[in-house]
C-alpha cells in the first residue's frame, strides 16, 4: 500500500497535539461552555480580541500585496490565494461590526483595557512576517499561511470546545454570567459551518502552497519545514497565553 502524500498541515497538528491542546482547552472555555464568564472577563477579553486584529490585518495585508504583485500573470494558484485573501479581509470586517452589535445588545464594554497586553503584542510580532532569511515571497507566503491557518483552526476548535450542551434551550442561557452572550451569539458564531468551511480552505491551499514552493528551484525542504515547525510551536505557544485566567469561584447551582 503507498504512503499517504505529505501534508504540512497534518503533521504540524500531530507533531505538536500537546501544545494544540493547550492552546485550545482551558478553565476559560470550561466557565464559556458553563455560561460562568463574567461580563467584566468577557469585555476585556473581547478588547484584547479586537487589538489583536490589527496583527491579523497587517497579516493578511502584507500576503495580499505578495500575492498580487504579478496578478495578471498569476497561475490560478497564486489567484486561489488572492481569493482567500480577500475573504479573510471581508471576515474581519463582518466580524467587527458582530462584536460591536453584541456588545451594545448585551452591555459589554470595548476598549475598556486600553494597551494592548503581552500575547497581543506577541501575536502582532509573529504577524509581521519579518524574517530576514527568508529566500523569496513564495517563502513569505508559506510562512504567512502557516500562521493563518494557525490562529483560525485554534480559533475554531477552541469554541468548538466550549459549545454548550446540544440539549439546552437558548432560554437558559438568560441566566448565564455574561446574559447569554457567549452561548447565545459568540459561540455559535465562531463555530458556524461557514467558518468550518473558510478554515478547510486555509489548509488545503497552505498545503497546496507548500507543494508549489518546494517545485521551486532554490527551496530546501527540511529549512523550509523547520521554519514552519518553528512558527507554528510559536503560535501555539502566544494561544495557550491569550485566554484569561480563571480564578474558582464556588457557583452554586443553578
Amino acid at each position: 500500500m503507498s504512503e499517504s502524500p505529505f501534508k504540512l498541515t497534518s503533521h504540524l497538528l500531530s507533531t505538536f497535539a500537546d501544545l494544540f491542546q493547550s492552546a485550545t482547552q482551558n478553565d476559560f472555555l470550561t466557565d464559556a461552555r458553563n455560561g460562568k464568564v463574567s461580563k467584566s472577563t468577557l469585555s476585556d477579553w473581547l478588547t484584547q480580541d479586537r487589538l489583536y486584529i490589527s496583527g491579523y490585518l497587517h497579516l493578511v495585508g502584507r500576503m495580499l500585496v505578495l500575492a498580487s504583485e504579478n496578478y495578471s500573470e498569476a497561475s490560478s494558484l497564486e489567484r486561489k490565494l488572492v481569493g482567500l485573501l480577500s475573504d479573510a479581509l471581508a471576515n474581519v470586517h463582518r466580524e467587527i461590526r458582530f462584536f460591536e452589535d453584541i456588545a451594545e445588545r448585551y452591555g459589554l464594554v470595548l476598549g475598556g483595557v486600553e494597551e494592548a497586553q503581552e500575547p497581543v503584542r506577541a501575536f502582532r510580532g509573529l504577524m509581521a512576517l519579518h524574517d530576514t532569511d527568508l529566500r523569496s515571497s513564495e517563502e513569505v507566503l508559506l510562512v504567512g499561511l502557516v500562521v493563518l491557518y494557525g490562529t483560525e483552526i485554534c480559533y475554531l476548535t477552541a469554541w468548538r470546545n466550549a459549545m454548550p450542551d446540544a440539549s439546552m434551550a437558548k432560554r437558559e442561557f438568560a441566566r448565564d454570567a455574561d446574559g447569554g452572550a457567549l452561548r447565545n451569539e459568540f459561540i455559535p458564531n465562531w463555530t458556524n459551518p461557514d467558518f468550518a468551511a473558510f478554515v478547510g480552505r486555509i489548509a488545503a491551499l497552505t498545503d497546496e502552497w507548500w507543494n508549489h514552493v518546494l517545485g521551486l528551484s532554490h527551496a530546501d525542504q527540511a529549512e523550509l519545514l523547520s521554519l514552519a515547525e518553528s512558527k507554528w510551536k510559536r503560535l501555539l505557544e502566544i494561544e495557550a497565553s491569550f485566554w484569561p485566567r480563571v480564578q474558582w469561584i464556588n457557583w452554586t447551582t443553578w
